[in-house]
This record gives C-alpha cells, structure tokens and sequence, in this order.
C-alpha cells in the first residue's frame, strides 16, 4: 500500500529553513544534522516526539505525521496498512 512517508514532512519543514538545509531544520526542530539526514534519507524513523515538533512547525494534525513514521518503521503489511489509514485521514 502507499502511503505518504514521513520524509515528506521532513521535506516540507526543509523548505521553510532559511537555508533549505538538513542544518536549518534540525536547528529548528532541536536535534542533530544527523539524525535529519538518517531520517531523509530512511535509514532511522523519526520518534513520537520529533513527529509532535515537526507536525507543530508545519501546523498539521500531529498524529498524521506519528501514523507516517509508524507505516514506514512498520514491517507487518497487516499493521501498515492501518497506520497509513490513519495517516490518510482527512486527506
């Protein structure tokens, strides 16, 4: 099933650093460069509390950016595909 990945989220907040940079968003979100470039580049997951901080700078609801990351960490298809319903809510 396809679903909106949390990078997308990662990608939108980018856009509104100053720099457009992996640097400017981790500033903004208060965590390393490094842990953005895993995220963005999916070898980590961002956490529930990063997903908060994130969905408040780009002013959407929260648990679709949590539902996001659980559907990409998710390895049961079964599992997936109801965190990518919840993070399609609304849509």
């Amino acid at each position: 099933m396809h679903h909106l990945k949390s990078t997308h989220y990662l990608e939108q907040a980018r856009m509104l650093t100053p720099t457009k940079s992996d640097y400017g968003l981790a500033q903004l979100l208060e965590c390393s460069e490094d842990a953005i470039s895993s995220y963005r580049k999916g070898t980590r997951v961002m956490g529930d509390y990063l997903c908060l901080k994130l969905a408040a700078l780009l002013n959407v609801d929260p648990m679709k950016v949590i539902a996001a990351a659980n559907a990409d960490r998710e390895k049961d298809p079964e599992r997936q595909k109801e965190w990518c319903k919840l993070a399609a809510t609304g849509d």
